[in-house]
């Protein structure tokens, strides 16, 4: 016999461990509600971003399209069609990933996160012009998206060579979020392409600083700096 108290106070348990990034915690007591009930499609979909958040991107995606296929509620389907987009762009499935945004944006075509992680999509499948439409169209839901805005002079820079618009979207986006290392490496890469090498050496330090595993600002800098990785050395940044 299913005791309703018991699965009410695991899950009590299990937001709040997972509202305090308390992650393995949520999914041990997720995991028992699971077990009492198997359908409890609110343990389904927290356990989704409990395993999301551990990196368990299988296992994250088999809880979700269980909520998506269900009908738990709009809000949590749509929440689980973004979550999953978002897990299928780490997984570099970007034609899975654009389907699971664009349910997204049927479900609320003002959802301005959707539109701007559809143009990083669009982008990555070398459709320059829809991507500088749809992150467009995120900044015109949201001037505050700075990240739309960033990966906006990402594809101006790329996509179309308007190095002059993207730095001018880059600065903004950076001078909105100085400490976001993201923008910082957008900015520097764009100086680089316009022969600023001094202003990109300095930016993409200063962005390294902020994320210093991130592989993408190391490249872009090694590129900056003319070094090739098996001559990186310690301190071959500072």
């Amino acid at each position: 016999m299913i005791r309703q108290k018991d699965i009410d106070g695991y899950l009590a348990v299990a937001r709040k461990d997972l509202d305090e990034n308390r992650v393995k915690s949520s999914i041990k007591e997720l995991s028992k509600v699971e077990k009492l009930d198997p359908d409890n499609l609110e343990a389904q979909y927290l356990l989704g971003i409990a395993l999301a958040k551990s990196g368990e991107y299988e296992a994250a995606v088999s809880h979700l399209e269980r909520v998506v296929h269900s009908e738990y509620g709009y809000l949590h389907v749509q929440q689980a069609c973004m979550l999953l987009g978002l897990i299928a762009v780490r997984r570099e499935l970007w034609d899975e990933s654009e389907q699971y945004f664009l349910r997204v944006l049927r479900f609320n075509f003002n959802n301005d996160a959707a539109c701007s992680a559809l143009g990083h999509v669009y982008f990555m499948k070398n459709e320059v012009e829809k991507s500088v439409q749809i992150l467009q169209q995120a900044l015109k839901l949201n001037p505050e998206n700075h990240n739309a805005r960033n990966s906006l002079a990402y594809v101006y820079c790329e996509g179309g060579g308007d190095l002059d618009r993207a730095l001018m979207e880059a600065m903004k986006a950076s001078k909105a979020e100085p400490r976001n290392y993201a923008c910082l490496d957008t900015m520097g890469w764009i100086y680089y392409k316009k022969g600023k090498e001094t202003l990109a050496r300095e930016t993409l330090k200063r962005a390294l600083e902020l994320a210093p595993e991130n592989e993408e600002i190391k490249e872009h800098l090694r590129i900056v700096l003319g070094i090739s990785q098996d001559q990186v050395a310690p301190g071959a940044y500072r």
